[in-house]
């Protein structure tokens, strides 16, 4: 138990990681968050934790420990005696940037063969299921059905990203968020006709998919060797225009 400010009498902070029940520790899972207190002034609190900056914490709060628990902001007002707060890692999904968050348990992947590619096991034990075919340009979507953890979320995910990279069965790999609606990015380039010629198709790599009017449709074939961005950048020096395809809910 640990104690707030004077002016808050009983304070009990407590944390947890939400979703998963914590038997065996299976992915996704995570190291329960430290819940850190501060009195911001005028009745009001501040709730940190110490926790990689990539995973997403939720914070709660009751007036007993009973609950009901309701979501707190990170500075929650305190107009009473007496506060509880808990903080909980959202297992569901971790941070690629300070604005972007992806699913801890979905990647686009295009496989080698879908036919028969439709589950499989990574080297280290990851166990992928594909959910939806042909999500875009012959890209899946799979999820992730089990795996070995070890409380170290970010850095579980990243492992799983990297046994797919590393997977012969696997051509691309990509990061994907949302749940009816999902969004992520694909190996398809779209290419300013007039920018790019047959020789540069061939020396990076690309593979006509269609011809629009002013517009070359391209997949990038060696695209778990670079990042989708570094390529972007050698394009550009190249003075080929363009970028590759996300695709999002109004596609």
């Amino acid at each position: 138990m640990r104690r707030a400010r004077a002016w808050l009498s009983i304070g009990v902070f407590f944390s947890s990681s939400a979703f998963t029940q914590e038997v065996t520790p299976r992915y996704p899972s995570a190291t329960r968050p430290e819940l850190a207190i501060e009195n911001a002034g005028n009745k009001t609190v501040r709730l940190t934790t110490r926790s990689n900056p990539n995973l997403v914490i939720d914070f709660f709060e009751a007036d007993s420990l009973g609950g009901p628990w309701l979501y707190a902001s990170t500075t929650p007002y305190v107009p009473g005696s007496r506060k509880f707060f808990r903080a909980a890692v959202n297992l569901n999904w971790v941070r690629v940037n300070q604005y972007f968050m992806v699913s801890t348990a979905l990647m686009a992947v295009r496989v080698a063969d879908s036919a028969i590619t439709t589950e499989f096991t990574t080297r280290n034990g990851f166990q992928l299921k594909m959910v939806r075919p042909d999500w875009a340009y012959g890209i899946s979507i799979f999820s992730v059905v089990d795996g070995p953890s070890t409380g170290d979320l970010v850095g579980d995910y990243q492992r799983l990203n990297d046994d797919l990279l590393a997977d012969e069965r696997t051509l691309f790999v990509s990061s994907a968020s949302g749940g009816s609606c999902i969004l992520g990015q694909t190996d398809i380039l779209r290419l300013n006709r007039g920018t790019v010629t047959q020789e540069q198709m061939a020396q990076f790599n690309l593979e006509l998919v269609s011809d629009e009017p002013n517009i070359v449709v391209a997949r990038w074939t060696k695209a778990k060797s670079m990042s989708l961005e570094a390529f972007e950048g050698l394009l550009n020096s190249a003075g080929i225009a363009g970028g590759f395809t996300s695709i999002g809910c109004a596609d």
